[in-house]
């Protein structure tokens, strides 16, 4: 019979203290330059999904607000591309289809239902599917009668305003 050595237990210094060590060097402000929001969605739709997910939980947050564990279970579920929402479709033909800030969660079988509908007459499911950054681009769809790239570009900076924020150096 083999036996493994005994595991060292860490305390929560030491592994902070191993964590800044292995982070030190990669400033949040330096990754962000290197990103190219518009292409978002093609190779990256796992951490999309995580990274809209975590978003979601800070605007509840901000809104003091609960996550809605019930439709994010739903979008955990499937593959990420069955709950990624183009808010202008992919066949709209805009050039920022695949931009951060044209992309939302919606869970799966809602997602499917709107296929390339354009934006203005999908704010209503928007602002009632239960999570808030949806919700949120569904009240500015609804409030400017349109959707268009300022918006998007927008809605990309908070998001990479809440980036920075959240893994800040």
């Amino acid at each position: 019979m083999l036996h493994s050595a005994p595991a060292t237990a860490l305390d929560k210094d030491q592994i902070l203290s191993g964590i800044q060590k292995i982070s030190k060097g990669y400033s949040i402000d330096e990754v962000l330059k290197n990103i190219d929001w518009i292409s978002s969605y093609e190779g990256w739709q796992n951490q999309l999904r995580y990274l809209l997910n975590r978003y979601d939980e800070h605007l509840a947050k901000l809104a003091g607000q609960k996550l809605n564990e019930s439709q994010w279970s739903k979008i955990w579920e499937q593959d990420p591309a069955s709950s990624i929402e183009h808010i202008a479709a992919q066949s709209s033909g805009v050039d920022w289809a695949h931009h951060l800030g044209n992309l939302t969660m919606l869970p799966p079988g809602i997602n499917s239902s709107l296929k390339a509908k354009p934006p203005i007459e999908k704010f209503e499911v928007y602002r009632n599917c239960g999570l808030i950054a949806t919700i949120q681009v569904g009240q500015q769809i609804h409030d400017a009668e349109s959707w268009t790239e300022e918006m998007v570009l927008a809605r990309a900076q908070s998001i990479e305003d809440f980036i920075r924020l959240e893994w800040a150096d």
